[in-house]
């Protein structure tokens, strides 16, 4: 998995723990051996460790992170990654703007934005208007994870131009029983199989047209 720096008090040894989301790891785990994932985006990062285990195997991953991400920043140092993943101190969504988050001090993978208080300061990015500092070829295996606690289909909005032009993409994603929101939103983008990792995660894989 690599080096992690863990911060007093929070939940960060879970997330490093490979038990957690198991069948997640062992998909992508998967894709790593059989070549078939060039690029990693992670929207909703965390501490990094997606993408410092998939740095470790030779994979180059660009990283969202609004909160978390000076402890991102430490634990790619530790692993000496600078050059393998790229970090954004954003979140991204279908507009730019800045908001204030409901930051759980502890629970350190399960902050959100609060649009009921005013004065935020943590900037919101479209993927799309990101593009070409990310410099992205399209060409490239994408795999893009989202972890951003009901932004789904706001993240997927702004990431319309990289959906319509990316030739190979999943993008793995959280589903709760009776929500097809975000369903709806990817299949209203492209055309998409759809396949259940596990109890909560899914895997959209984008189908040639």
């Amino acid at each position: 998995m690599g080096y992690f720096f863990i911060r007093k008090g929070t939940t960060d040894f879970q997330f490093i723990n490979y038990a957690y989301e198991k069948r997640v790891r062992d998909y992508l785990k998967d894709l790593v051996a059989s070549g078939k994932i060039d690029v990693f985006i992670d929207i909703g990062a965390c501490i990094g460790e997606y993408d410092i285990w998939l740095a470790r195997h030779g994979i180059y991953c660009i990283a969202f992170e609004p909160v978390n991400h000076e402890a991102l920043r430490e634990n790619i140092l530790l692993n000496q990654l600078e050059n393998r993943i790229k970090v954004y101190p954003c979140g991204l969504g279908s507009k730019q703007e800045k908001v204030s988050f409901e930051i759980m001090g502890t629970v350190t993978g399960s902050s959100r934005i609060d649009r009921y208080a005013k004065g935020g300061n943590i900037l919101i990015q479209r993927l799309d208007d990101m593009l070409p500092e990310l410099g992205i070829d399209f060409n490239s295996q994408f795999v893009m994870k989202l972890d951003v606690e009901g932004m789904e289909t706001e993240v997927l909005d702004g990431a319309r131009d990289f959906i319509a032009n990316a030739k190979h993409l999943k993008i793995i994603f959280e589903k709760y029983e009776h929500d097809d929101t975000v369903n709806d939103k990817l299949s209203a983008l492209a055309s998409f199989s759809f396949h259940r990792i596990d109890r909560y995660n899914y895997v959209v894989t984008k189908l040639c047209s």
